[in-house]
């Protein structure tokens, strides 16, 4: 699982911003296909739609601070995904609430881990660049090497680190912990969770499509080919 969690955390901040740029950080792809992975889908998808929804204007345009929504994304994930549902859908929903505040808090301070690996990387780029004037090539190829690496690395010690801290918190506040594998009786209990969750994800699509779709001058055809589609849905 600690495996998992550091080789999303490296892939998902070289995707942002360093390297690649296959949108695999976006929250949409990488908690559901982490929680795929762990055995616990429903989590994924939950705080993909939900995280993709909250940060979908956040843009890392040039040297601007931003948010690490995706990075919060995966740590609400993560801690969901390892604490196994418990009787009772009040401590179900504490879990998915904590682990919740536990990534916005991880993305708002993902707004000082960019700036601090930039700095980093200045220094590898004076030292590339000076290799690249004086055609040194191995030597280029290796800075180059080493400036991927690292930036893996402070993904990956980041989601680890904030993994574990919100982790010993939500065992202090809640009294619940990891437990991996999850034991076989709580797939009834993940069945109960992902009932509760299905119109919370309804709910976050129909916003996503709102947003991007809806204008002034459409507002009125939505409006009425909703009210068409409620009356069917009512009298059939």
């Amino acid at each position: 699982m600690v495996g998992w969690i550091a080789l999303f955390g490296a892939i998902v901040y070289l995707d942002t911003t360093a390297a690649f740029q296959f949108m695999f950080c976006q929250p949409i792809i990488a908690c559901p296909l982490y929680g795929m992975i762990v055995g616990r889908p429903e989590i994924g998808l939950f705080f993909g739609i939900t995280f993709q929804l909250l940060w979908l204007k956040a843009l890392p345009v040039g040297a601007t601070r931003f948010p690490e929504g995706n990075l919060g994304a995966l740590i609400a994930t993560a801690l969901a995904a390892t604490i196994p549902p418990t009787p009772g859908r009040e401590t179900s929903m504490l879990v998915l609430a904590c682990a919740t505040l536990a990534g916005l808090l991880a993305a708002g301070f993902g707004r000082h881990l960019t700036p601090t690996v930039r700095q980093v990387m200045k220094r590898f780029a004076d030292s590339y660049q000076s290799a690249v004037m004086e055609t040194q090539n191995h030597l280029s190829r290796a800075l180059f090497v080493a400036a991927l690496s690292f930036n893996a690395m402070a993904g990956a010690a980041y989601v680890l680190v904030l993994y574990f801290v919100f982790l010993f918190a939500m065992h202090g506040l809640l009294g619940v912990s990891a437990q991996v594998p999850l034991p076989t009786q709580s797939a009834e209990l993940t069945d109960e969770l992902w009932a509760g969750l299905g119109p919370a994800l309804v709910g976050a699509g129909v916003g996503i499509v709102a947003e991007r779709f809806i204008r002034k001058r459409t507002l009125r055809w939505t409006i009425g080919g909703f009210l068409i589609a409620l009356v069917v849905f009512l009298c059939l």
